[in-house]
């Protein structure tokens, strides 16, 4: 598929194409099927939020009688040695800032899985699954020389590149015993396996020598950090579902899982969720289904658990930051010296999942159908 999209504010878009495959297979009493696709996102957007480059904050900042393409230079928001045409200095035209200050956007990405099922008998089916999703995000951020938002209006350039992984394994078995009467039992029980890598290389350059040239070689001033974070989930769930004369259902669920993200405790603290859900189909009791076509209640109860983010158990050094919201900040390196301190965010070793808690009741009714 592809998408072209053009935005409402000048040299804004977006373009996208994508391609995706599936193929099923069947062996005897054993099923293969697997699908791939992949996504390229590209796109281009202007300033925005609270920078003195951004265009509705330039917007916000001129009177509504100042024309914002009345500019001596070729292109009406500049001037004559192409710089920003504005009422104040301090903040950027805002057409010059869509055209000159770009934020760039380049992200491939590839999701794929494949599943085996092999069918032992009419009621029991193994069933194993193996699913990626992996991602790079690479981004672009330009400050013409001359625009307001860096601390000097010297040029500046981001480069920041984002890259995750993501790899899920279920492997479970799936009950369908064939009940005479008017009872239905299904049950599954299985296990997952899930693991996560998340990778951000970040650069910056100011002092631009040559105008126009965004290359991070054309910058004086280099700052770049990488941050890494890992996380492995491991989980056992089971599904139980019964009916009884097609109309009233009852389904318990059930999951434990273990998270690297409680550090070196991780196998002492699992958690276990539950779920139960309870339907009655009461139209199926009604002989005329001309007007009352369908009819059911519903109570369900559910529990979720949600382990901490990765490194949260413990304080570690990181390189000192300091900013005021208002400008870029300081940090390490600094005058050609690094430096590290312990993290401004306590670790905690003592971290409880944390578990929500719903309750629900529903009713469902159609009519004429």
């Amino acid at each position: 598929g592809n998408s072209n999209q053009t935005g409402i504010v000048p040299n804004t878009k977006l373009n996208r194409n994508s391609f995706r495959l599936s193929s099923e297979s069947q062996f005897g009493k054993f099923k293969l099927s697997g699908s791939a696709a992949y996504v390229n996102t590209k796109d281009t957007k202007a300033q925005n939020g609270s920078n003195l480059s951004g265009i509705m904050l330039g917007l916000t900042r001129m009177p509504p009688s100042f024309n914002i393409l009345g500019g001596p230079g070729a292109n009406g928001y500049d001037t004559r040695d192409g710089q920003s045409w504005t009422y104040f200095s301090a903040y950027d035209n805002p057409l010059w800032s869509a055209y000159n200050n770009p934020l760039t956007g380049d992200v491939n990405r590839i999701t794929g899985n494949i599943t085996g099922t092999l069918s032992l008998t009419s009621w029991l089916d193994l069933t194993a699954r193996l699913g990626a999703d992996s991602y790079n995000d690479q981004r672009k951020q330009v400050f013409a020389v001359g625009a307001q938002d860096p601390p000097a209006p010297v040029g500046e350039i981001w480069e920041n590149t984002k890259n995750r992984l993501e790899v899920n394994t279920d492997l479970f078995a799936a009950f369908k015993p064939q009940l005479e009467g008017r009872f239905g039992v299904t049950f599954t029980l299985g296990t997952n396996l899930n693991s996560r890598r998340d990778d951000d290389i970040f650069s910056r350059g100011r002092n631009l020598a040559v105008p126009g040239f965004y290359n991070l070689s054309n910058a004086s001033d280099l700052y770049n950090s990488k941050t890494t974070f890992e996380r492995r989930l491991a989980g056992i769930f089971g599904d139980l579902g019964v009916s009884f004369d097609n109309q009233l259902y009852l389904n318990l669920t059930g999951r434990n899982d273990w998270a690297s993200t409680f550090g070196e405790d991780a196998r002492k603290k699992g958690f276990f969720y539950p779920s139960a859900n309870l339907s009655w189909v009461f139209s199926e009791m009604l002989d005329n289904h001309e007007v009352f076509s369908f009819g059911k209640v519903r109570l369900s109860y559910a529990k979720a658990g949600i382990e901490p983010a990765p490194y949260r158990t413990a304080t570690y050094y990181v390189a000192p930051f300091i900013t005021d919201g208002f400008t870029d900040g300081l940090g390490f390196p600094f005058g050609g010296q690094n430096g590290f301190g312990l993290s401004s965010t306590l670790g905690n070793a003592d971290l409880e999942p944390e578990l929500n808690t719903t309750y629900e009741a529903g009713f469902n009714v159609k009519f004429f159908r």
